[in-house]
């Protein structure tokens, strides 16, 4: 059985050790809500579930088999320093982010850092961050 909840919770609980964000939780809105509404207090770290890949289950005719389960976190930030790159604040989040998540166990499950890109920008210096991160796990049907 997959734990996904198990796994979203552990994250939630490592990012909010991060003392430099002001607010952490899951999501599942629209990114530009965030750069444009300010829905949430920044500087903040937002988890997602990316889904799974399920190839090697297709490959062993849907029995079992190994699959990726798939995060993201999205750091926001404000880009103070009016540059195209993120501010020194926000590289902080995310170095913080990374170090704590990166290698991350929940039940003999590790979470290792697989990607990490701007997303958005708005004009007002807001920027997003995201980092993709996966861990193995098994299905069995």
């Amino acid at each position: 059985m997959i734990d996904i909840e198990g796994m979203e919770a552990a994250i939630l609980d490592a990012l909010k050790t991060i003392g430099a964000l002001a607010h952490v939780e899951s999501y599942q809105g629209n990114i530009d809500e965030i750069l444009m509404e300010n829905v949430v207090p920044l500087p903040a770290a937002l988890v997602i579930y990316g889904g799974f890949t399920d190839e090697n289950v297709v490959a062993r005719g849907g029995a079992k088999g190994e699959i990726d389960v798939g995060f993201g976190v999205i750091v926001v930030g404000q880009n103070l320093s009016g540059s195209g790159d993120a501010s020194l604040d926000v590289r902080r989040m995310l170095t913080a982010a990374r170090d704590v998540l990166n290698g991350l166990e929940h039940q003999k499950r590790t979470l290792t850092l697989r990607s990490e890109v701007l997303s958005k920008m708005s004009n007002t210096g807001i920027c997003a961050y995201e980092q993709e991160y996966r861990y193995k796990d098994w299905l069995t049907t």
